[in-house]
């Protein structure tokens, strides 16, 4: 199944959530700390947001206080306009999917994807019936008569979103559901899942760490920081146009590049040179008249005399249909990350002349600029996360 990113998918159905001024605070190395600083984010009726950040930027926190699971220090959580702080986990309709299943080991699959409708009130006949119907969905029907241990990583994630699925939740909340599973796996299973949201239509909110997760299953994705929102919107957004240096190394690989803009002239002046950009993406600069130039490493052709930069080559490496090079270039401080075809080949200490694509750029304030973070993108997820 396909990635759900720009599908429209079915008509919205099951709750808007909104959190406002959302704030946990927890204690750390004898000093208090907030988990969550004051967070405002709205979740869409129907849509699938993505969370993402790294360790301890709060993700699982939003997750459990909107489930119930934690009570915030300040703030509100609203399920179409009203407050739930005062109702238990059990009376919010959410349906869960932890990282580790929490599948009963003493219960068949059919008996653990029962429990929920019964835990919602339905009889004995109507949990079969829902048992039923959700298990053929999933296309798990086979498995209804085993138990936990004798099922694969992949059968449990299928059975841990059944039973979220069958006591007919207002909203999944799903928390890092493929992080345990092996990388083939998880990258089979997180198509497959983005089509199972897609054909819910339910409001979902999906905790990751991994960028590429979070661009395929979330129609808007939105990007924590030690509590607080850097960032939220569509995933070709936050990769074309980030707010900050953080949401720009966060969702790929980037290079910054010092420069003054005049917007009058529509040009760029700096390492570069000094460049005409074109109205459309001088649209994209409006409001910003120094700061630092966005280069993603794709922004960068090969080009001869005459052209925006003039490098040396300190490293090259063939990475298949790419080869990736690190360019030290006369008034930028760190080597320029740049991504060439394969052919003509490329070697460490070769000169090289590049263009630059301005319409694969992003400038950001210096008021944005401070110390961009290495963002460990394969880290293991924090459980204090």
């Amino acid at each position: 199944m396909g990635a759900m990113q720009g599908s429209e998918g079915k008509a919205g159905r099951g709750v808007e959530i909104e959190v406002r001024d959302l704030t946990c605070w927890f204690g750390g190395r004898g000093e208090e700390h907030a988990a969550l600083d004051g967070l405002d984010l709205a979740l869409p009726r129907g849509r699938v947001t993505a969370v993402v950040g790294p360790s301890g930027a709060g993700k699982s926190t939003l997750l459990r206080v909107i489930a119930g699971l934690s009570r915030p220090d300040r703030g509100d959580v609203l399920f179409d306009g009203r407050s739930v702080l005062g109702l238990a986990p059990e009376k919010r309709r959410l349906g869960v999917v932890f990282q580790s299943y929490a599948l009963f080991p003493h219960l068949s699959v059919a008996d653990n994807v029962a429990f929920a409708p019964r835990v919602r009130g339905a009889g004995g006949g109507a949990a079969r019936r829902a048992t039923a119907e959700i298990l053929e969905k999933l296309e798990i029907a086979g498995l209804a008569g085993r138990y936990p241990h004798q099922l694969s990583g992949g059968e449990r994630q299928r059975v841990a979103l059944a039973r979220a699925l069958a006591a007919d939740p207002r909203a999944l909340l799903l928390d890092e559901p493929l992080a345990a599973l092996d990388a083939r796996l998880r990258l089979a299973l997180r198509d497959e899942l983005a089509g199972r949201l897609r054909a819910a239509g339910l409001t979902a909110v999906y905790v990751t760490h991994d960028q590429e997760e979070a661009m395929a299953l979330g129609h808007r994705v939105a990007v924590l920081r030690a509590g607080r929102l850097e960032q939220v919107g569509g995933a070709e957004e936050l990769y074309r146009s980030p707010a900050t240096p953080f949401v720009a190394t966060f969702f790929g690989e980037a290079s910054f590049v010092p420069v003054a803009w005049d917007p009058e002239a529509r040009r760029l002046t700096g390492p570069l040179g000094t460049l005409a950009v074109d109205p459309a993406t001088a649209a994209r600069y409006d409001g910003v008249r120094s700061g630092r130039l966005m280069l993603r490493p794709e922004a960068f052709r090969l080009a001869g005399e005459g052209t925006h930069l003039r490098g040396r080559v300190r490293e090259a490496l063939f990475l298949g249909g790419r080869r990736r090079l690190l360019v030290e270039v006369e008034g930028i401080d760190a080597p320029l990350k740049v991504d060439l075809p394969p052919v003509p080949p490329v070697a460490a200490g070769d000169l090289v002349l590049l263009e630059v694509d301005l319409a694969a750029t992003a400038l950001l304030p210096d008021s944005n600029i401070g110390t961009v973070e290495n963002v460990d993108t394969n880290s293991t997820p924090s459980s204090e996360d």
